[in-house]
């Protein structure tokens, strides 16, 4: 059996959803590290007593089960590691994440994610390719990429969110819990993604992400929630943020992104202008683009 990580782990599961439980611990089997991490029964939202605030229950019992999750490791004076359970997890991950702790990355951080929520923002995806470019070489002729190692990135004044997995530091997770917990007993006024967003972007926390992501959606799965009986402009949308989400993975599953392109985003009819904007699109996120004044 492997060395335990230097942490410990929990992933968060509704009861009813017994196949996405056997997928999270077939893909942590998979690394070898199935004994360190223990299920947290996820909690259904429309049992909550007390104020739903904005929320949906489905979204309040999101709030309420990583809540929990993190209250289970108080006391346990090490970091904790969270997933949800329809996350991939690269080959990398346990690695890299001894590593980081190795080099005492939580003690700038309060909380490291292993992927967040990239909007489909010319920016937003420059920004994260610039910097995914300095560490992953790319092989033009075989269409491949070498990734010279994993750093981190400052995500306060970013656009993000997302909770799929994140590595919270053993000083921090009460300090986590009690902020989360205030929210949730009063009424929770956005997601929980978003409210930890919120107290990075406010300087309560600190938090990094790394790159490339370690982790990311199962685009299968993300399916099912995002894209329903019709695919909206809403459901696309959503979908279009995950596609590249998954872009920045450590290993993206090209063949399924190039799939639900075609059925979900088809191009459209070529005009002057859709080309010029394209290519402008392209050489900003792609190309050496500065801004100027």
């Amino acid at each position: 059996m492997p060395d335990p990580p230097d942490y410990i782990g929990f992933y968060v599961n509704l009861d009813r959803s017994t196949a996405r439980r056997t997928a999270i611990e077939s893909r942590l089997a998979a690394l070898g590290v199935a004994h360190a991490y223990s299920r947290f029964a996820a909690i259904d939202g429309h049992g909550i007593a007390g104020p739903a605030g904005k929320l949906s229950p489905g979204a309040l019992g999101c709030f309420a089960s990583h809540v929990g999750a993190l209250r289970q490791a108080i006391g346990a004076g090490t970091h904790v590691h969270v997933l949800e359970d329809d996350v991939l997890l690269a080959p990398e991950l346990i690695p890299a994440l001894k590593a980081m702790l190795a080099r005492r990355v939580l003690e700038e951080f309060d909380i490291l994610y292993t992927d967040v929520f990239v909007p489909v923002d010319s920016h937003t995806m420059m920004i994260y390719e610039r910097e995914r470019r300095q560490i992953v070489q790319a092989e033009p002729q075989t269409r491949t990429e070498t990734c010279r190692g994993v750093r981190v990135v400052d995500l306060r004044g970013r656009a993000w969110a997302s909770l799929s997995s994140y590595l919270v530091a053993g000083r921090s997770v009460e300090k986590v819990v009690e902020l989360l917990d205030c929210e949730l007993r009063a009424g929770p006024g956005m997601p929980v993604d978003l409210m930890m967003r919120k107290l990075v972007n406010a300087g309560t926390l600190r938090a990094g992400c790394t790159l490339p992501f370690l982790t990311t959606l199962d685009l299968t799965l993300d399916l099912d929630s995002t894209i329903r009986s019709s695919a909206g402009a809403e459901q696309r949308s959503r979908l279009a943020s995950s596609l590249v989400r998954h872009a920045f993975y450590l290993h993206p599953d090209w063949p399924v992104v190039e799939r639900l392109m075609r059925q979900y985003f088809p191009q459209s009819a070529l005009t002057p202008r859709s080309v010029v904007f394209g290519r402008m699109l392209d050489f900003q996120i792609f190309g050496d683009f500065e801004y100027f004044s």
